[in-house]
Protein backbone atom coordinates (compact mmCIF):
# COMPACT_ATOMS: atom_id res chain seq x y z
CA UNK A 1 0.00 0.00 0.00
CA UNK A 2 2.51 2.59 0.84
CA UNK A 3 4.41 2.00 -2.60
CA UNK A 4 0.86 3.11 -4.63
CA UNK A 5 0.67 5.99 -2.02
CA UNK A 6 4.15 6.98 -2.16
CA UNK A 7 3.65 7.39 -6.21
CA UNK A 8 0.44 8.68 -6.52
CA UNK A 9 2.34 11.82 -4.37
CA UNK A 10 5.22 12.10 -6.32
CA UNK A 11 2.90 12.27 -10.15
CA UNK A 12 0.86 15.07 -7.82
CA UNK A 13 4.34 16.68 -7.18
CA UNK A 14 5.21 16.33 -10.32
CA UNK A 15 1.62 17.03 -12.32
CA UNK A 16 1.44 20.14 -9.83
CA UNK A 17 5.14 21.63 -10.87
CA UNK A 18 4.96 21.17 -14.75
CA UNK A 19 1.63 22.92 -15.05
CA UNK A 20 3.36 26.39 -13.89
CA UNK A 21 6.75 26.17 -15.07
CA UNK A 22 8.06 29.82 -15.38
CA UNK A 23 11.25 31.24 -15.62
CA UNK A 24 10.85 34.35 -13.58
CA UNK A 25 11.10 37.37 -15.55
CA UNK A 26 9.02 39.96 -16.49
CA UNK A 27 7.99 39.53 -21.08
CA UNK A 28 6.41 41.70 -23.27
CA UNK A 29 4.39 41.29 -27.08
CA UNK A 30 2.46 42.89 -29.22
CA UNK A 31 -0.80 42.08 -30.83
CA UNK A 32 -3.22 43.66 -33.74
CA UNK A 33 -5.79 45.45 -31.61
CA UNK A 34 -8.80 47.10 -33.44
CA UNK A 35 -6.98 50.45 -33.54
CA UNK A 36 -3.38 49.31 -33.37
CA UNK A 37 -0.95 47.39 -31.91
CA UNK A 38 -1.60 46.56 -28.14
CA UNK A 39 1.10 46.03 -25.96
CA UNK A 40 1.30 43.66 -22.53
CA UNK A 41 3.79 43.50 -19.75
CA UNK A 42 3.70 40.33 -17.97
CA UNK A 43 5.63 39.25 -14.63
CA UNK A 44 5.75 36.03 -13.70
CA UNK A 45 7.42 33.98 -10.59
CA UNK A 46 8.60 30.25 -11.27
CA UNK A 47 4.85 29.24 -10.34
CA UNK A 48 3.00 32.01 -11.00
CA UNK A 49 1.87 35.19 -12.67
CA UNK A 50 2.85 38.23 -10.64
CA UNK A 51 1.44 41.09 -13.05
CA UNK A 52 -0.18 42.29 -16.02
CA UNK A 53 -0.46 45.66 -17.17
CA UNK A 54 -1.36 46.97 -20.80
CA UNK A 55 1.80 49.20 -21.57
CA UNK A 56 1.19 50.46 -25.62
CA UNK A 57 -2.61 50.76 -27.05
CA UNK A 58 -5.26 52.99 -29.21
CA UNK A 59 -8.35 51.43 -28.49
CA UNK A 60 -11.59 53.25 -28.67
CA UNK A 61 -12.44 54.86 -25.59
CA UNK A 62 -15.58 53.85 -23.68
CA UNK A 63 -15.35 50.23 -25.91
CA UNK A 64 -11.91 48.69 -26.12
CA UNK A 65 -10.87 50.63 -23.39
CA UNK A 66 -12.97 48.26 -20.76
CA UNK A 67 -11.14 45.66 -21.89
CA UNK A 68 -7.80 47.31 -21.15
CA UNK A 69 -8.99 47.73 -17.75
CA UNK A 70 -10.99 44.81 -17.09
CA UNK A 71 -9.00 42.07 -18.76
CA UNK A 72 -5.67 42.35 -16.74
CA UNK A 73 -7.44 41.64 -13.46
CA UNK A 74 -9.65 39.14 -14.62
CA UNK A 75 -6.02 37.14 -16.04
CA UNK A 76 -4.44 37.76 -12.50
CA UNK A 77 -7.40 36.14 -10.82
CA UNK A 78 -7.47 33.18 -13.01
CA UNK A 79 -3.82 32.96 -13.37
CA UNK A 80 -4.35 32.06 -17.00
CA UNK A 81 -5.00 34.20 -20.80
CA UNK A 82 -8.15 32.03 -20.99
CA UNK A 83 -10.72 34.23 -19.54
CA UNK A 84 -14.24 35.69 -20.94
CA UNK A 85 -13.75 38.71 -23.45
CA UNK A 86 -15.58 41.76 -22.45
CA UNK A 87 -18.46 42.06 -24.31
CA UNK A 88 -18.23 44.60 -27.34
CA UNK A 89 -14.37 44.49 -27.20
CA UNK A 90 -13.68 41.23 -29.11
CA UNK A 91 -10.86 42.85 -30.98
CA UNK A 92 -9.56 44.39 -28.15
CA UNK A 93 -10.16 41.18 -25.67
CA UNK A 94 -8.68 38.63 -28.45
CA UNK A 95 -5.42 40.66 -28.79
CA UNK A 96 -4.61 41.31 -24.65
CA UNK A 97 -5.49 37.77 -24.38
CA UNK A 98 -3.45 36.52 -26.98
CA UNK A 99 -0.14 39.01 -25.85
CA UNK A 100 -0.11 37.50 -22.71
CA UNK A 101 -0.33 33.77 -23.85
CA UNK A 102 2.87 34.74 -25.90
CA UNK A 103 4.23 36.41 -23.10
CA UNK A 104 3.36 32.97 -20.80
CA UNK A 105 4.81 31.01 -23.48
CA UNK A 106 8.00 32.92 -23.58
CA UNK A 107 8.40 32.67 -19.60
CA UNK A 108 7.81 28.64 -20.01
CA UNK A 109 10.09 28.18 -22.61
CA UNK A 110 7.72 26.98 -25.71
CA UNK A 111 8.85 28.60 -29.07
CA UNK A 112 6.90 29.18 -31.69
CA UNK A 113 6.65 26.73 -34.61
CA UNK A 114 9.20 27.97 -37.44
CA UNK A 115 6.93 29.06 -40.35
CA UNK A 116 8.42 28.21 -43.46
CA UNK A 117 7.64 30.80 -46.65
CA UNK A 118 7.99 30.28 -50.52
CA UNK A 119 10.26 32.77 -52.84
CA UNK A 120 7.73 34.57 -54.71
CA UNK A 121 5.58 37.71 -55.46
CA UNK A 122 2.33 37.64 -54.51
CA UNK A 123 -1.24 39.37 -54.57
CA UNK A 124 -4.37 39.73 -52.75
CA UNK A 125 -7.17 41.86 -52.22
CA UNK A 126 -9.36 42.48 -49.70
CA UNK A 127 -12.65 44.38 -48.88
CA UNK A 128 -14.09 46.45 -46.17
Amino acid sequence: MKPTTLAISISVAICSTAAFAYTPGTYTASIAGQNGPVTVEVQTSADKILSVKVLKQQETEGIGSKAVAQLPKEIMTAQSAEVQAVAGASVTSAAIKKAVQECLDKASGKQAAPVSLKNGVFEGQAYG
